[in-house]
């Protein structure tokens, strides 16, 4: 006891000296050891992944030229473990540098990807289904260069026929599974080849309905990112507000979808109804999606599938 009480008098006699309290000294110090230990875990983590992991398309793998923010971030801070005069400022802005780098390669990380396509195939579609069509098919094209593993699926929808209503007419169904997700891109293509345009009594449709069932039916693998695109021009009946309604509502839509992280990317077509933007964009907002309207061809398709995907997910590129 006498050893310690010597040990901080001593101390305290020499941070005197500079006009340091004593507490503000010891804090610096722990401070200090605690960032020094910090940085230096970072730093061995940092030369670990860069050493070890691979670029590339597939899960597992980064995405290209990912490799060099670590480099950059470890070139970077060098200089703080070789100059003297380093202050404890300087390893804080070193740890935070490092830690951020640290975080952009992680996102970088590929995983698998599941999406499916989810198409409204009532009448009011009928002028826009040859090129909903070739856009998926262009979209299939386009991506499978930046994603190694992906499955798709597709869905499409009219609504409920109930007699007495005016929802659909005699056959008409609210959801039709037409291709689990699979990796074999020609059953998808098939499927979605087979749509065409008919039915349906009123404008709005049973989306909710399609977007619920599409959360549970398909065949969602287990840790991959999940996404619906969705092809519509009308708004979806919401038995939220529509009491009779036989379909899940919105709030039950949202719900499951976020509870599956399932992201929403609505692409609305030319013309499509106020309502019908404004239940889409809220959907794709709900569900950390992203939304696009005024779709009017297949190039429009593939180009707005593009920028939500590198939107939604930094390794897409």
């Amino acid at each position: 006891m006498k050893r310690i009480t010597v040990c901080i008098a001593i101390m305290a006699a020499l941070v005197s000296c500079d006009n340091i309290p004593l507490m503000d000294y010891l804090e610096t110090e722990v401070d200090y050891y605690q960032t020094r230990k910090a940085l230096d875990e970072a730093v061995k983590e940092a030369q670990y992944l860069r050493d070890t992991s691979e670029e590339g398309i597939y899960p597992g793998q980064y995405a290209y030229n990912s490799i060099s923010y670590l480099d950059n971030a470890l070139y970077d801070i060098e200089w703080v473990f070789m100059e003297d005069y380093a202050t404890i400022e300087d390893f804080h802005w070193a740890l935070e540098h490092i830690e951020y780098a640290l975080d952009l390669f992680h996102s970088k990380r590929k995983k698998a990807v599941d999406i499916l396509f989810v198409t409204d195939v009532n009448g009011s579609m009928g002028a826009y289904i040859t090129f909903i069509k070739t856009g998926i098919a262009n979209v299939i094209s386009n991506i499978g260069g930046y994603l190694g593993d992906v499955k798709y699926g597709a869905v499409s929808f009219r609504d409920f026929y109930v007699v007495g209503e005016s929802y659909g007419l005699s056959g008409d169904l609210p959801f039709m599974l037409d291709c689990n997700l699979t990796s074999i891109t020609s059953d998808l293509l098939t499927a979605v080849n087979n749509y065409f345009a008919a039915s349906g009594a009123d404008l709005p449709n049973s989306l909710l309905e399609a977007l619920f069932q599409s959360s549970i039916q398909p065949g969602w693998r287990n840790d991959t990112d999940k996404v619906i695109i969705v092809f519509t021009i009308a708004v979806g009946h919401d038995s939220d507000i529509e009491y009779e309604y036989p379909g899940h509502g919105m709030m039950e839509t949202i719900g499951i979808l976020s509870q599956k992280n399932i992201r929403a990317v609505p692409l609305l077509i030319t013309n499509a109804q106020p309502d019908a933007v404004a239940q889409n964009a809220a959907i794709a907002a709900a569900t950390g999606g992203v939304f696009t309207d005024d779709i009017g061809s297949d190039l429009e398709i593939v180009t707005a599938v593009d920028l939500s995907l590198s939107t939604l997910f930094t390794y897409y590129y």
